[in-house]
């Protein structure tokens, strides 16, 4: 059966009330995206005592990492905790709130201009991935969002692998709670004004399903417990863009990953935030936005 969201999110209680507040006017870093990215980032900037803020346009986990992520680890309850961790340390979290632009000023701090009002940055950490040419123009010509199909069986536990087929066109692996979890990736990029998740239609149920028949026969009679679609996004060289964007070092990247594992997501996240800092050793050089950015 078709719904709009995974079944790990079966239950998730209404936002904290804390995290709908005004938002500060000044931070250190702001960091937009409430992903394993955003949310590892943040912890990273909060156990170094750094006045750090997240912003999320819906809420944390309800892009890719908790749509399309593959993993036995249940997502929504992995970037949860790590963001509980980081808001006990002093940072601040805020969702239901949509980043519009960021705006470099000549001599002062960055500025992020939101829906609910601006917050003055020194840094702002870009970690929206599908999102990310709605908050910055360089990222226009070098991050794609696809809309991808998604399934989940009913339990099983039993071990299975991850893996991908069709040059990362269908990717599956073990999910939360003994699933098995496959999706497959329509590698049409969406338009800017379109990018949103449209439900699976009767058709595009039925093709996703025979590709998991297909694409992993020993398990083509396990009963299928939900279908849902997602986002993902992708770079033309199938890396994401990890670090300071050319032309403006302030706005550092963290975007680009396409059904990734959340190991893959926070490491980036850690990363962008300790070169931040100042601290390493970081694993970002091959992953530079100077490959695919212009400045």
């Amino acid at each position: 059966m078709t719904h709009s969201r995974p079944p790990w999110f079966d239950g998730r209680l209404p936002s904290p009330s804390h995290r709908r507040l005004p938002l500060p006017t000044r931070v250190d870093v702001c960091v937009i995206g409430g992903g394993i990215t955003g949310v590892s980032a943040l912890d990273e900037l909060a156990a170094r005592n750094t006045r750090a803020l997240l912003l999320e346009r819906d809420r944390l986990a309800t892009g890719a990492t908790g749509d399309a992520s593959i993993g036995a680890r249940d997502p929504m309850a992995t970037v949860e905790g790590i963001a509980a961790r980081a808001e006990a340390a002093g940072c601040e979290i805020h969702e239901e709130t949509t980043v519009r632009r960021i705006e470099s000023t000549p001599e002062g701090p960055m500025r992020v201009v939101t829906t609910a009002g601006d917050v003055a940055a020194e840094i702002v950490i870009v970690a929206v991935n599908a999102w990310a040419a709605f908050v910055h123009d360089g990222f226009r010509e070098s991050v794609a969002a696809f809309p991808a199909a998604m399934l989940a069986t009913e339990p099983m536990h039993r071990e299975v692998r991850a893996g991908s087929r069709d040059d990362g066109r269908l990717f599956f692996g073990p999910g939360p709670g003994g699933r098995f979890v496959f999706g497959a990736i329509r590698w049409t990029p969406l338009e800017l004004d379109s990018i949103d998740r449209a439900p699976l239609d009767a058709r595009g149920e039925g093709a996703l399903r025979r590709a998991f028949a297909e694409a992993c026969p020993d398990l083509a009679t396990a009963r299928v417990e939900r279908t849902w679609p997602a986002i993902v996004a992708a770079t033309c060289d199938g890396l994401p863009l990890v670090g300071p964007m050319p032309g403006n070092p302030r706005v550092v990247a963290a975007v680009g990953f396409s059904a990734s594992d959340l190991d893959a997501g926070a490491t980036a996240g850690r990363d962008v935030a300790r070169a931040i800092l100042g601290i390493g050793p970081t694993t970002l050089g091959h992953l530079s936005p100077r490959r695919l950015v212009v400045s």
